[in-house]
């Protein structure tokens, strides 16, 4: 948020404190995907929103509206894909004299981010809210069959209430309106859980030779670091390894103390860029707690200094 807040109410889940409402009036707490949305006010480029009556169920893709927002979909943050062209605009839309009953529960037609504006609805006994603004964000299906419309995406309710208005409560709240302001996001990540449906597909290549000249020395590490008493590469009390990782296909690994006592060598030529040690000194003895030092040694004479640590 650019400014200090926003006192607007944009949510996914059902607007509290109903009243007198049955279960199937009200639009509830449903998401339809899994995908990551960000919504931007956006004043310069606002979207072209359809409408549709989510009280009688017509829509009216005839009928639009500019909404100052930009849609997009970040499941890639990095690569952001706008959807604002999919935006539908949801209100009770039904025909009916708007000085005699449709200002007295329902909000204009249209949608802004002004306070009290086209997506406020006042409070009042047994309608709270019942019929406030609505967004979707991904698309919608007719049924060429039945004309029956379904939704898919994300469903944001909104309700813009201005300086002062009564709750659900018949309370007056008095309040400093504040609206989103240019630039504002907001945005919804949802869980994505796994799915029979997805699959992955992996490729690979066959393990090359690499010359001395190929290979970046300075990559090259032990792990884990430090090493743990118990760690994940230990299958049993007497599984202890240690791996070096980022290795040339062909080289030795001299162990040290710290105070430059030899401890042991590991010989490395099996092309698979790592190899494991099993942590024990040359003639058999498990190495104590303490921090120790490894050199690499290649064929052509070129050496890499590394360290690590072992604890309790």
């Amino acid at each position: 948020v650019n400014a200090d807040t926003t006192t607007f109410y944009w949510n996914t889940q059902p607007v509290p404190k109903f009243r007198g409402i049955t279960s199937g009036e009200v639009v509830v707490e449903t998401v339809y995907t899994i995908d990551d949305y960000r919504v931007t006010i956006d004043y310069a480029n606002p979207l072209t929103a359809e409408l549709y009556d989510y009280f009688t169920g017509i829509y009216y893709p005839d009928s639009t509206y500019q909404l100052p927002l930009r849609v997009e979909i970040i499941n890639d943050p990095e690569n952001p894909i706008d959807v604002s062209d999919n935006t539908v605009l949801m209100e009770f839309a039904v025909l009916a004299p708007w000085d005699t009953y449709r200002s007295q529960f329902y909000s204009p037609l249209g949608w802004d981010l002004i306070p009290g504006g086209k997506a406020y609805v006042k409070g009042s006994p047994g309608f709270y809210e019942k019929y406030i603004d609505l967004l979707n964000f991904e698309k919608y299906d007719i049924d060429a069959t039945t004309g029956d419309t379904t939704f898919t995406g994300l469903i944001l309710q909104t309700n813009h209430q201005p300086d002062v208005y009564v709750d659900a409560d018949a309370d007056t709240v008095r309040q400093i309106a504040v609206p989103p302001s240019e630039g504002d996001q907001y945005t919804l990540l949802t869980y994505k859980p796994f799915r029979k449906e997805i699959k992955y597909e992996f490729s690979t290549k066959q393990v090359a030779y690499s010359g001395p000249e190929n290979v970046d020395l300075k990559k090259i590490r032990a792990v884990p670091d430090p090493y743990i008493v118990a760690n994940e590469f230990e299958t049993d009390q007497f599984g202890k390894r240690l791996m070096f990782n980022n290795l040339p296909n062909k080289c030795k690994i001299s162990i040290y103390t710290v105070a430059g006592d030899f401890i042991d060598d590991v010989y490395h030529d099996n092309g698979s860029g790592f190899e494991f040690w099993d942590m024990r000194s040359y003639n058999e003895q498990y190495i104590a707690y303490g921090l120790y030092v490894f050199v690499v040694t290649l064929p052509d004479g070129q050496q890499e200094v590394g360290k690590f640590l072992v604890i309790k």
